[in-house]
């Protein structure tokens, strides 16, 4: 992401609801909003994940968060290319 002129995100960025933790973001760029999840298939290849994935991705939009899912698949020069610019383009968006 650095690579391709991104800002340097946040790590693993905590979001709680009343001092609770409700998800964490592998990288965030809070201010904007703006979220990138790596779903590996270690632990998010199950139907139970898929679905756990799709409600919390789900819940994350209606607070107004952008969240660009990311897999192994995505790594390739074009693939990187594609991705890293919707993160661009939301952080852009949300400026």
């Amino acid at each position: 992401m650095l690579l391709r002129g991104l800002p340097f995100p946040e790590l693993q960025w905590v979001i709680a609801v009343d001092g609770r933790e409700v998800c964490r973001l592998d990288i965030a760029y809070p201010r904007h909003r703006v979220a990138v999840e790596y779903d590996g298939r270690e632990f998010h290849d199950s139907p139970h994940s898929r679905e756990h994935d799709r409600i919390r991705r789900e819940w994350l939009e209606k607070q107004g968060w952008t969240v660009v899912v990311v897999t192994k698949d995505d790594f390739g020069l074009d693939a990187v290319d594609a991705w890293t610019q919707r993160v661009r383009t939301a952080l852009r968006l949300a400026a």
